[in-house]
């Protein structure tokens, strides 16, 4: 059997951006046209990020793929060249942390290490937030619709805090609680 991998408190942040990303543009998928994610939880998150294959990842990285590139049609099947390209368009525009693309020794995404393949997806994120066009549309129309004292899911409010000051999160309907380690 082997051995689980130990996330870092980085590691959980992360985790925590990409769920809460899902959870808060997931029903806004089908009208604002983006490309939609598969529903999860983020322990299948986990799981799928420590195995040689997983379903789950593959279709968050196309979908991922797909909006940040703002594509009509989605990406499928192989997505590691799109992706190769995509991160060394961004090393030369300096958006992305680091000067060599991880994706350069490996074939396959899912032959990285867990925290990498996390960190990859997060830089997704980032990405679709910065240059997908139909997120663009999408947070606009929050704003513009939210009425005064309406809740917008696009603020985000900690649960509480604890006697350290600690403020507690909370994304989607799962029972993960998160606490910033900042």
């Amino acid at each position: 059997m082997p051995t689980e991998f130990a996330w870092s408190s980085q590691s959980q942040w992360e985790m925590a951006f990409v769920y809460a990303y899902i959870t808060t543009f997931q029903a806004e998928a089908k009208q604002f046209s983006l490309h939609s994610f598969p529903e999860y939880q983020p322990e299948d998150l986990e799981h799928g990020l420590q195995q040689s294959s997983s379903d789950l990842v593959d279709q968050l990285v196309c979908s991922f793929l797909s909006n940040a590139l703002n594509r009509k049609k989605a990406v499928e099947g192989s997505y590691v060249r799109t992706l190769q390209e995509m991160i060394n368009g961004k090393i030369k525009a300096y958006e992305f942390d680091g000067e060599i693309n991880p994706m350069a020794d490996y074939n396959n995404f899912h032959d990285m290490s867990p925290d990498i393949k996390l960190s990859l997806l997060r830089w997704l994120v980032e990405w679709q937030l910065q240059d997908c066009v139909n997120i663009h549309l999408a947070i606009d129309s929050y704003f513009k619709n939210v009425k005064k004292n309406q809740d917008n899911p696009l603020e985000l409010e900690p649960l509480g805090h604890d006697s350290k000051k600690r403020a507690y999160y909370q994304f989607g309907g799962t029972l993960f609680c998160w606490i910033p380690l900042c």
